[in-house]
């Protein structure tokens, strides 16, 4: 595999190009390469089988029994009596009177007088008016006509005035007076007491004791066991193979220095 080298070359400063001829001079440079190797490798392989154990078991049996047990009772005993007790009570006693009371009252009292009145009726009077028909006839005509009249009546008013009267009432007064009386009632008491009593009860009782007995048991054991197997990997290896460099012109521009600063 060749590979190429540029080697530029440029005049700082100045605008001059330089041509130089390329130069091929041989050199011999190192080359990385690959290529597989195969190998037999032994590889572990762990693996489970199961195996027959024997192995003895303590079992633990357990017997329930019982026991009597005698425990002692307070058991209470109620007794009931009475007690007579006095007390006072207040009797009300209720006493009936009666008391005088004086109250006025209006009376109406109706007094009848006459007094004449005079009004005018109108009355009615007919009287007869003769009218000519013509041709020698006469004919006579009712006509209704009222003519007032003054009347005179009496008539009786009657006028109601109250007057004051006094009377006399009787109101009944009640009074209370609490009188004390002795009373007896009679109590109950209770009184309560102990007495010891003896009993008997049944205790379970449970024993356990163990048994040993020899069993059998499945039980997985590794087992390693070394397989082949082909492994295929790559190997780098380094040879040396002959280059060319080639030296190729390049144009560098020339620098300018300005003493001033420069306002844009």
């Amino acid at each position: 595999m060749l590979t190429k080298q540029r080697i530029f070359t440029a005049l700082s400063g100045s605008a001059l190009l330089f041509m130089l001829p390329a130069l091929a001079d041989a050199q011999w440079a190192p080359v990385i390469e690959e290529y597989e190797e195969v190998t037999t490798v032994m590889r572990p392989v762990w693996e489970y089988e199961e195996q027959d154990q024997t192995v003895t078991v303590r079992r633990p049996v357990y017997e329930t029994s019982e026991r009597e047990e005698k425990y002692t009772v307070r058991k209470p005993v109620y007794e009931t009596s009475e007690r007579e007790e006095r007390y006072t009570v207040r009797k009300p006693v209720y006493e009936t009177s009666e008391r005088e009371e004086r109250y006025t009252v209006r009376k109406p009292v109706y007094e009848t007088s006459q007094r004449r009145v005079t009004s005018t009726i109108y009355e009615a009077v007919v009287r007869y008016q003769t009218y000519y028909n013509g041709f020698g006839t006469w004919t006579s005509v009712p006509v209704t006509s009222y003519m007032p009249q003054t009347v005179t009546r009496t008539e009786p008013v009657t006028t109601m005035r109250y007057v004051r009267e006094e009377r006399v009432r009787k109101i009944p007064v009640t009074t209370v007076r609490y009188v004390e009386e002795q009373r007896v009632r009679k109590i109950p008491v209770t009184t309560v007491k102990y007495v010891d009593e003896e009993r008997v009860r049944k205790v379970p009782v449970t024993t356990v004791k163990y048994v040993e007995r020899q069993e059998v048991r499945k039980v997985k054991v590794p087992v390693q066991k070394m397989v082949q197997e082909r492994v295929v990997r790559r190997v780098p290896t380094v040879t040396y193979r002959p280059t060319v460099t080639e030296i190729v012109p390049v144009y560098t521009p020339p620098v300018i220095y300005y003493s001033t600063p420069i306002v844009w």
